[in-house]
């Protein structure tokens, strides 16, 4: 699989990313560019969206500077959605990513019930592969679970 651009969702909720970080090796090992992803929304604390630009948008720059810092290409985007989960996908199409990454961490089955996760909404609608990423530990002699859809052209 060529891996030509990665889009990082970030999440403005934490501090880590661990997403970013393993998006950051994967690019170095590959020359893929990075496009990295804050999409908010009002279900995500940030009521307004001059508010949420103001305050998010360093986030994305810090991030980017690091990588390109590392001589990755990297491009940023901010988006206020009405369904930041919905508008992730759509990013991910606009951008013509190769490969998604994401923050992940483990759900209630309460929580998959009252309202879908944006793991869920990425990985079934998606125009690409999707990594979740749960921690940065050591991942070369990890094992990694895929799923293929064996009717797909």
């Amino acid at each position: 699989m060529a891996l030509n651009k990665i889009m990082v969702v970030i999440d403005p909720t934490q501090d880590k990313q661990p997403a970013f970080e393993r998006a950051l090796g994967s690019a170095r090992e590959t020359g893929a560019t990075l496009h990295l992803y804050i999409g908010v929304d009002q279900e995500s604390g940030h009521a307004d969206p001059d508010e949420a630009r103001k305050k998010l948008q360093p986030v994305l720059d810090e991030l980017a500077a690091r990588a390109g810092s590392s001589g990755i290409e990297t491009a940023t985007e901010l988006e206020w959605a009405a369904a930041w989960r919905k508008g992730a996908v759509a990013a991910a199409a606009r951008c013509s990513a190769s490969m998604v990454f994401k923050n992940s961490f483990d759900h209630s089955g309460v929580q998959r019930e009252l309202r879908q996760t944006a793991d869920w909404t990425l990985l079934r609608t998606a125009p690409c592969p999707v990594l979740l990423v749960k921690d940065f530990h050591d991942w070369t002699h990890r094992r990694v679970l895929a799923a293929i859809d064996p009717q797909a052209t």
